[in-house]
């Protein structure tokens, strides 16, 4: 895990190189969001919510993972215990679609039976449905009032965050990218593989372009991925006990101190 860049030209020989910007020779470092306990994500994406929030905002996280893996086997995943953290993929710009739908929406009657929507929204393209303003005295259109959360400026600041570009490396994946229905065209192994299937000793996480504000969101989901895939294959030719990894985190001060309670901390004795 090197911080700041400092190890691909002394170990180029030895080692294989990841990194969010790859010079020539080196591989493209991604961690896909869905890989992240999505209690670490939310607040990188939309900042600090209320627990009412932050539960419907898990929910909506759950209900898409569990659609997606009802949808198509995943190997290794048990509908009887996936929760919220088993790393399904999930559409994050449909997960925003979703959430913002119902903050927004008006209708035609009281009982809310027609909405009042002049133009669809697209997920994709993160644009906005568009929904007639709410009527004046009581007249309609009315205000909707079932699901709403009130984060309406949360969501503005995660559609910022999924349009900047240097966040990519995490939310929008390459091959790890789910579509609008959570499917990616690689998995987990595939992930794996790049980083310790290799011919050389060393794999070197060069994370020197990464953003300091998803630095240890990062960190913490390298760890887990790799912790996880060795702990549940230790049984296998390529799992823990029979191929144990050594992980070097440098500058591990900047993410380790006292008084922090990272993401990673639980996978170091």
């Amino acid at each position: 895990m090197d911080i700041h860049g400092e190890y691909a030209a002394a170990l180029s020989e030895s080692a294989t190189v990841f990194r969010v910007n790859p010079a020539s020779g080196q591989q493209a470092l991604q961690v896909p969001f869905w890989a992240l306990p999505p209690t670490d994500l939310i607040p990188f994406l939309m900042g600090r919510l209320d627990d009412r929030a932050l539960t419907g905002v898990i929910d909506r996280i759950f209900d898409a993972k569990m659609r997606r893996a009802k949808e198509k086997l995943i190997p290794g995943v048990d509908l009887d215990s996936l929760t919220i953290d088993t790393p399904v993929p999930y559409s994050l710009k449909q997960l925003w679609l979703d959430l913002l739908d119902p903050e927004i929406k008006t209708w035609k009657e009281k009982d809310r039976q027609t909405a009042a929507i002049s133009q669809p929204g697209d997920a994709e393209k993160l644009i906005a449905p568009q929904y007639e303003p709410p009527g004046a005295g009581g007249s309609p259109p009315f205000v909707n009032s079932v699901g709403v959360l009130s984060i309406r400026r949360h969501l503005e600041h995660m559609r910022s965050r999924l349009l900047d570009k240097r966040f990519a490396f995490l939310l929008s994946p390459g091959d790890w990218a789910p579509d609008l229905a959570g499917h990616c065209k690689s998995d987990l192994d595939d992930l794996l593989n790049a980083w310790l299937g290799h011919d050389k000793p060393i794999t070197i996480l060069d994370l020197s372009g990464v953003p300091s504000d998803v630095l240890v969101q990062m960190l913490g989901a390298i760890l887990t991925i790799i912790y996880d895939a060795l702990f549940w294959g230790r049984y296998l030719p390529a799992g823990g006990r029979q191929r144990p990894q050594l992980v070097v985190m440098e500058e591990a001060h900047r993410y380790l101190g006292k008084e922090s309670t990272p993401p990673e901390t639980s996978f170091i004795g």
